[in-house]
């Protein structure tokens, strides 16, 4: 994180990632689903004898075998995205750093004098209860709109990167 500061007098004032609620979920959903084989497996053989016999029950935990090795598959890149998606804001700057699957990351970066506006969009009783939401960025230049997703306290992460426009710009 060292090497997203460009100048001595730039410092790194927030750092946010997606909240912790959205990889608890994922984390539940994957041991669910990482259960089912089992669940599935006991409902069979006690339902039917034959099945813990050759050749069903080679078939069946070859077959379940390749589903856990999917399943971590889901559950390593769902990962990666949580933690290697992150937003650094500085004094000076405000750096995007996405990951989009295993092999595809996106940087991007804008001066903090460039923002017009910030949006804070919260959506449903869930984020709500657990404080959490989506910051969108409008900037001065022709390029995207800038949106943290899905980030903890969206109005604290608001009320700083105004701070530090506004003394940026000199008010």
């Amino acid at each position: 994180m060292l090497s997203i500061i460009k100048d001595p007098n730039e410092r790194i004032v927030l750092v946010l990632r997606r909240h912790w609620v959205i990889i608890t979920s994922k984390i539940f959903v994957s041991i669910i689903l990482f259960l089912m084989p089992f669940v599935i497996f006991f409902i069979l053989s006690s339902n039917y004898p034959d099945f813990t016999e050759y050749p069903y029950n080679y078939i069946f935990w070859f077959v379940s075998l390749l589903y856990i090795g999917a399943l971590w598959l889901y559950f390593l890149t769902a990962w990666l995205d949580y933690y290697l998606d992150i937003w650094i804001v500085t004094n000076k700057r405000i750096v995007d750093i996405e990951q989009h699957g295993l092999f595809k990351r996106e940087v991007s970066e804008f001066s903090i004098s460039k923002v017009q506006d910030i949006t804070i969009n919260i959506r449903g009783v869930f984020q709500t209860l657990f404080k959490y939401g989506n910051v969108q960025i409008q900037t001065a230049s022709e390029s995207k709109n800038f949106t943290f997703h899905q980030v903890p306290n969206p109005y604290k992460a608001k009320d700083i990167i105004l701070k530090y426009h506004d003394e940026f710009i000199g008010k």
